[in-house]
């Protein structure tokens, strides 16, 4: 329960941003486009709702908990 509150923001921010620091390495090039211009902020907060709720593999819970830790470091 507690990872998913702290990791809400950062789904939000890629969704908003697309991969960029400080969710990634500098120079990252990623396919994952910015949807900030697109979505208000409410329709991105469901979708992920949406996508979580049926995020519950461990190799999917390692990555996100991957994620967390890479932020943590920029």
């Amino acid at each position: 329960m507690k990872r998913s509150i702290l990791l809400a923001p950062v789904l939000i921010f890629i969704t908003k941003n697309g991969v960029v620091p400080p969710y990634a390495p500098k120079d990252h090039e990623s396919d994952m486009p910015a949807f900030g211009s697109k979505l208000p902020d409410r329709e991105i907060r469901e979708a992920l709702a949406y996508i979580k709720s049926h995020w519950t593999s461990r190799e999917i819970l390692e990555a996100r908990a991957e994620m967390t830790r890479n932020a943590g470091r920029r």
